[in-house]
């Protein structure tokens, strides 16, 4: 299993909502719209950037996405 710091996990989670956005044949300006986030701030996000929680959660929650916990020690 692969240990994440806060920065990585970010990363990861930006590139797998590009990933579902672009699979969704959904261009940034629309969900920047329907999310009242700014493109850029989506742009950053898809690109590993380092945002607040508080936009990953938006995102999260506008693909109906969820963050399974598989392992706490």
């Amino acid at each position: 299993m692969q240990k994440y710091t806060n920065k990585t996990f970010k990363q990861e989670m930006g590139l797998q909502l590009g990933l579902i956005r672009r699979q969704l044949k959904k261009p940034i300006n629309m969900v920047a719209e329907e999310t009242h986030l700014h493109p850029m701030t989506i742009d950053y996000i898809e690109m590993g950037e380092n945002v607040s929680w508080r936009k990953y959660f938006l995102l999260l929650q506008y693909y109906h996405c969820t963050i399974k916990l598989i392992e706490c020690s």
